[in-house]
């Protein structure tokens, strides 16, 4: 979703003979907002700022919440993605970064090393699935945040990710949408979670504030060659404080 550019009325972003910026885009734009206008199609959409960038700031990882990492080795390794550096980020540019991104289902945003061991030479990108959390002070590194309406004003996700680019219908699978929950967190519980598409395909899930939910589609998958071990079962059923169980009826039987 761009301006078309260049010289010309509305071909980059003006606010003439409009309450707000807005600018001529291409007949394939991908701005849902785009409308026809007396120069071709225009849109508002191309001239919002997509990414909130804050400088000398890493985000969107801590140990506690590993499932906030996107793991480059997740990502179709199509023609136009490119291979994984050795830290399994992306050595490209910021404006790269922010393509892919786009295109890559649960990313929300990523950690750009500007230099450093982890910048390999030219600058890096580690995408996150949250990225609006877990900052820290880095001088190497810059943190962009997608802005909210962006994924919905510039089109969706072109790549699935390799843990869910092959589930099926009546597969256990998280929503996958933009909203709180509808891909995997550990926000209000012990361990990740999701609200999910079709409850009945899950073993074990609940009825919460915005659907059902369950942590069945965010357990650990190790990959071929990893040493890392599944994360403990749960050890209680109580819905995440972001997803409270609602009921007209409740019938609670205590035994002793």
């Amino acid at each position: 979703c761009n301006c078309l550019g260049g010289y010309g009325y509305g071909n980059t972003c003006t606010a003439e003979h409009h309450h707000t910026h807005w600018c001529y885009v291409g007949e394939q734009s991908y701005c849902r907002d785009a409308k026809p206008g007396h120069y071709g199609l225009w849109s508002q959409a191309a001239c919002r700022p997509r990414w909130k960038v804050i400088h000398d700031t890493a985000c969107g990882w801590a140990a506690s919440d590993p499932y906030s990492l996107l793991d480059c080795r997740d990502i179709p390794q199509d023609q136009d993605v490119p291979r994984c550096n050795p830290s399994n980020g992306f050595t490209i540019s910021v404006d790269e970064c922010e393509e892919l991104c786009l295109r890559v289902s649960d990313c929300t945003g990523f950690s750009y090393a500007r230099h450093g061991q982890h910048a390999y030479g030219r600058g890096a990108c580690y995408l996150r699935r949250h990225a609006n959390r877990y900052f820290s002070t880095d001088f190497t590194r810059d943190c962009h945040i997608m802005k909210r309406y962006t994924r919905e004003q510039y089109g969706h996700s072109l790549l699935q990710l390799e843990t869910s680019a092959n589930a099926t219908a009546g597969a256990c699978q998280c929503a996958g949408g933009a909203e709180p929950g509808e891909h995997c967190t550990m926000d209000g519980y012990h361990a990740a979670w999701c609200y999910v598409l079709d409850p009945d395909a899950c073993d074990q899930a609940q009825g919460g504030y915005m659907g059902s939910w369950s942590t069945e589609p965010c357990e650990y998958r190790p990959r071929l060659g990893d040493s890392k071990t599944a994360p403990e079962a749960p050890t209680t059923t109580a819905a995440p404080t972001t997803a409270t169980t609602t009921t007209t009826t409740t019938t609670t039987t205590t035994t002793t």
